[in-house]
């Protein structure tokens, strides 16, 4: 929401945004307020396959969750604004390899254009998944044991 509500306030003539709003959003019915009749913004409530709504955008902004990892398997470079603490190793981790844009205080509005005009459109994230996740959490929750 608070995203929404920088990215309302700067002209982006050349940037159409999309909003993906899940079941669970509870904020849903404010942001489809905010968006009302805004022909740069669209809103997406139902939604089949992602790699079909992936495939047609340029760039993405999210929060840093599992979206994130989505988002990095399609080849697109993300500006993330972690939200919650359990977000940021793997934020500072993924922005130490060049494989996200990371900013961790979103208050600038001239920061946030600055950085949606330079990003690249796409780039290659594919040696950044593995497919050994599983075995890095399996290995992280036994050694807290």
């Amino acid at each position: 929401l608070k995203i929404l509500k920088i990215l309302k306030n700067i002209e982006f003539s050349n940037i159409k945004f999309l909003f993906i709003l899940s079941k669970f959003n509870h904020k849903k019915n404010l942001i489809k307020k905010i968006i009302d009749r805004d022909k740069n913004f669209k809103v997406i409530e139902t939604f089949n396959n992602m790699n079909n709504i992936y495939s047609k955008v340029s760039h993405a902004i999210g929060t840093g969750g599992t979206t994130l990892w989505e988002i990095i398997n399609n080849n697109i470079y993300p500006l993330i604004i972690p939200t919650h603490k359990n977000h940021l190793k793997p934020c500072k981790f993924l922005s130490k390899r060049k494989r996200i844009l990371l900013i961790k205080n979103f208050k600038n509005h001239k920061k946030i254009y600055d950085y949606l005009q330079s990003m690249p459109k796409k780039v290659n994230n594919t040696q950044i998944i593995d497919n050994n996740g599983l075995k890095r959490i399996f290995r992280v929750i036994n050694e807290t044991k």
